[in-house]
């Protein structure tokens, strides 16, 4: 195991990010400067999934300040880097611009498809309510999205493809997860720096059977594909561990590490 030192919940960069860059290449100046002595171990991921306000450009430019900064004091450790749109592997291929630097990591969040992964979550919009979701699809007898959903567009068409296509093209199969991983690949093959999957998961409002096949899936491809792996644990919904009585989910633990 390793120990990962990120900045997470930056709100007011995301929001405002003329107005907080100085103060965060500020604040990693600090941290670097604490931890340099620290052994390789010690990994700085240098923020949790930049969004909001932080545009491609925007980001590009914090970043490569703030590595030029970091690596006054510490010059060979591993940074971790994101692209913007909440760590897409989409922005990881496409749009994450980097100086040239062999210890670096490029990180993406996986949890596509997300109507099937965030599916009934509380903390998500209307979009994400409908529960019953499978993996892969299509489902025994078609669902129909929640009347919260179904006003939104983009979840009409991805339910019609769910309900009608065979399981190698469904948009809750094999080919969404591959698709999102291959997009990662396509970093690593451009750069030639390591890929580190960062965050994972799976709601508890999925069924177990098809969470678990979910689970197993991403984490035997990312690793197929060389990636470093952590699944996202969030002690609720999301967990694979539970902390109150020192107990894993078996059916996740089995996925994530059998």
């Amino acid at each position: 195991l390793s120990v990962i030192v990120d900045l997470h919940h930056y709100k007011e960069l995301m929001d405002r990010p003329d107005d907080h860059h100085e103060r965060f290449v500020a604040i990693w100046r600090q941290i670097a400067e604490r931890y340099k002595d620290r052994p390789n171990g010690v990994l700085f991921e240098l923020l949790n999934e930049p969004n909001g306000n932080l545009t491609a450009d925007v980001w590009n430019d914090i970043l490569a300040e703030t590595i030029q900064v970091v690596r006054a004091s510490n010059p060979t450790r591993w940074i971790v880097v994101e692209g913007v749109f909440w760590a897409s592997a989409h922005n990881l291929r496409h749009t994450l611009k980097l100086p040239q630097d062999p210890n670096l990591v490029g990180s993406f969040h996986m949890y596509q498809p997300i109507l099937f992964t965030h599916q009934g979550a509380s903390f998500m919009p209307a979009e994400y309510q409908t529960t019953g979701v499978v993996f892969p699809g299509p489902p025994a007898s078609p669902l129909a999205p929640a009347p919260s959903a179904a006003a939104t567009e983009w979840v009409r068409s991805w339910f019609k493809r769910y309900n009608e296509l065979p399981a190698d093209r469904n948009p809750s199969g094999p080919s969404t997860i591959a698709e999102e991983l291959d997009m990662a690949q396509a970093f690593a093959d451009r750069t030639h720096l390591p890929v580190y999957l960062g965050e994972f998961g799976c709601i508890d409002r999925a069924d177990a059977g098809s969470r678990e096949r979910w689970v197993r899936m991403t984490r035997t491809e990312a690793e197929r594909r060389g990636f470093g792996w952590a699944y996202w644990d969030d002690g609720g919904a999301f967990k694979v561990y539970s902390r109150a009585d020192r107990s894993w989910v078996p059916y996740l633990k089995a996925a994530l590490l059998e």
